[in-house]
């Protein structure tokens, strides 16, 4: 901001009175102060006398230092008094404090709201900027989320959406127009009552899942609220039902009233037709809703069962059944042979036709018709029995073994055998002799089992470079019918796992440790135990092991000293009071207990971190952009937020970011060096070192 020289030259007769010779103006926020004017109470910094800062006048003074906000200087530096209209001192709910000359002021807030909140509604932006109560305009938009126009009000009511701040929503008068004109694609009947609730529509949808329809109202029988938007709606239940041509005109009106046609439809299954009916003897509501339905019994009969007299259908379908001829016929589609008697149930297939072959029982007809199954299993569900299974074993070629005739949730058994070319034996010696006779029968015997508790033999289990035994209680199974078997774990480690160290698969398989040392990289060595000082399990089965520590050291650690590493690797601590930088805290730390005062921080996390002989000789070295004696402070704990810097920005190279030369949290970036240059605002810091760098990522907050 540049003052005209005739307003310098006003208020400089006008604030003639407040110029102090004595002492001098000094900016009050360079000596840490939170403030923005300047003080003439003779306590400034002696820097500022030496390096000129002082000036004769608080106007000159705030002018140097506080230009961007010159009249707030004045004030509160007690130069002059804020009154008029002009600048708002604040004691009204509507002030805003003071204006800056870049800010254009308006003589009413709606004004204001027009020219610079556009995006803002009008009546809302006004009602905020004069602390007004806004309840809305009572205008309808479109809430798109719900498919529906709501009201411009607070949501105290069904019609209210809440109140909009946007002035690019539209807003209509009626909820009509609203849809209308911003959801025309949905049914403006449904857009009606989805935003203002009634009682429905008293229209009809279909719900095809149900093949039936409903009416969109609130009581009564077929009475069901819509439930989106995508619903095509019909004047009547008539034209409702035409939308769904696939289903019986008469099952979906019948339906969509919650009754049933009272009409008549084939049960192929039966050789009958039965009644579509809710209640009486031989009601049976009809589930597909595509069957056809007629009239009569003898209707039905005639056109869905030819195979049968119409008139025995008929008669039988009214509830006079009829009695077969207690024969048995193949029934294909069941694969089993059934008998010649109706209904049809476990045992009864229903009335045979003039094209069955009927057996004297089943056992014959089994034979004749199904030879591919097997004859028990043909003859037992053909007698209405449920089949378990014969009990002989079969080769189960995949696994390498005999499994039972039997449902296979038993754990021996592999299900149901039902073919008769499946091939079978009584025992699971015969089975492993006739189907295996390359395994070992031994091994297929055991496999095949499951009282077994297998061979009591090793062998080797890849996966985790040890050898198990093949025994349910000391070890694991052998799956793999092929794989070799050795009497002791010597015998398998050295065969089996060759690449494997003897003594890490040897103790291992006898579930122990080694108890020898092997290296954990980068400082120390662990030992191969289960508990205690320095004990780590080795993972790896291929790595070297040492009988002790310091031989561990000496050869895989030898950059290190052998006898701290021997002693970390024991759990000892070793300190060596030297120094060492910690770049995550910006501090140097001590090689001493940290149960000790600062400086002192344990051993480095690193054991290859340089270690110095002074603090001062570790600030200088490793955190030189830090100020030494702020280093130092830092390191020793104590309090370095008193010191002064000059308020300008800089480049903390560090953190890649401009930076306030002060102590304390961000901006602050802490002291910068003497050969920083330095900028009174961000801006300029950004644009001269970090131009490459948004700047709102540039500048530290």
């Amino acid at each position: 901001m540049i003052l005209s020289t005739v307003l310098i030259s006003f208020l400089s007769s006008l604030l003639q009175s407040t110029a102090a010779q004595e002492n001098g103006y000094y900016p009050g926020s360079y000596t840490g102060a939170s403030i923005t004017t300047c003080l003439n109470d003779g306590a400034h910094p002696q820097y500022m006398e030496e390096q000129g800062l002082l000036n004769d006048s608080l106007e000159e003074c705030c002018e140097q230092f506080y230009i961007w906000n010159y009249f707030v200087c004045l004030a509160d530096g007690g130069g002059i008094e804020v009154t008029g209209t002009s600048l708002c001192g604040g004691d009204k709910a509507t002030c805003g404090g003071l204006a800056s000359s870049s800010d254009q002021l308006y003589d009413i807030a709606k004004s204001c709201c027009q020219a610079q909140l556009g995006y803002i509604n009008d009546d809302l932006c006004e009602a905020n900027s004069l602390q007004q109560e806004f309840d809305g305009t009572m205008e309808f938009y479109p809430f798109y989320q719900e498919n529906k126009c709501v009201q411009n009000c607070e949501e105290a009511s069904d019609l209210c959406g809440g109140i909009i701040q946007d002035s690019s929503t539209p807003m209509f008068e009626t909820i009509e127009e609203c849809c209308s004109e911003k959801l025309s694609h949905i049914n403006p009947d449904i857009c009606q009552e989805l935003s203002d609730p009634g009682t429905g529509t008293e229209k009809f949808y279909s719900v095809t899942s149900k093949s039936r329809c409903y009416k969109d109202c609130e009581l009564g029988v077929g009475c069901a609220r819509i439930n989106s938007t995508s619903i095509v709606l019909h004047e009547d239940l008539e034209s409702c039902c035409d939308a769904m041509p696939w289903v019986s005109s008469e099952f979906c009106a019948s339906r969509s009233t919650e009754e049933a046609s009272d009409l008549w439809y084939a049960s192929t299954q039966n050789q009958v037709c039965v009644n579509d009916c809710l209640v009486g003897d031989g009601c049976v509501p009809l589930e597909d809703p595509t069957a056809a339905l007629y009239a009569t019994a003898l209707e039905c009969c005639q056109a869905k069962i030819p195979s049968v007299s119409s008139d025995i259908c008929a008669d039988v379908s009214e509830g006079n059944p009829l009695v077969g001829s207690n024969l048995y016929y193949v029934s294909y589609t069941d694969e089993r042979c059934v008998m010649d008697c109706a209904p049809a149930d476990d045992v009864c297939g229903g009335l045979a036709d003039s094209s069955d072959e009927l057996f004297a029982n089943a056992t014959a007809c089994c034979e004749a018709k199904l030879s591919y199954k097997s004859l028990l299993y043909c003859e037992t569900i053909s007698d209405g029995g449920d089949y378990a299974g014969s009990g002989w074993y079969f080769a189960d070629y995949p696994n390498s073994r005999c499994l039972s005739d039997c449902d296979e949730s038993i754990p021996w058994c592999g299900g149901i055998v039902e073919e008769s070319s499946v091939e079978m034996n009584e025992t699971i010696a015969g089975c492993c002799d006739t189907f295996f006779p390359s395994i070992d029968s031994d091994l297929c015997a055991e496999a095949s089992d499951p009282t077994s508790t297998g061979t009591g033999k090793y062998y080797g289990v890849v996966a985790d470079s040890v050898c198990v035994a093949d025994d349910e209680i000391t070890g694991a199974r052998v799956e793999d019918l092929s794989t070799k078997l050795y009497d002791t774990i010597e015998e398998c480690c050295a065969a089996a796992l060759p690449w494997v160290t003897s003594y890490y698969c040897e103790s291992r398989s006898n579930e122990d440790y080694s108890n020898l040392w092997y290296v954990q990289y980068p400082t120390l060595c662990v030992k191969d135990c289960e508990s205690g000082p320095g004990c780590v399990p080795l993972q790896d089965s291929s790595v070297k092991l040492y009988d002790t520590s310091l031989n561990c050291c000496e050869e895989k650690l030898n950059w290190l000293d052998s006898a701290s590493c021997d002693a970390r690797s024991n759990g000892l601590e070793l300190f060596s009071d030297l120094f060492y930088v910690d770049y995550k805290n910006n501090v140097c730390k001590q090689d001493c207990s940290e149960t000790d005062p600062l400086p002192c921080g344990g051993n480095p996390s690193e054991s290859n971190s340089p270690l110095y002989d002074t603090l001062e000789e570790c600030c200088e070295t490793k955190l030189q952009w830090n100020n030494l004696d702020e280093c130092v402070a830092s390191s020793n704990g104590q309090d370095t937020t008193t010191a002064a810097g000059s308020n300008e920005y800089y480049v903390n190279w560090k953190l890649f970011k401009c930076a306030k030369d002060c102590i304390g949290s961000a901006p602050c970036g802490g002291l910068k060096n003497s050969w920083d240059a330095s900028y009174s605002n961000p801006s300029d810091c950004c644009a001269n070192h970090l131009s490459w760098i948004d700047e709102a990522e540039c500048v530290l907050s």
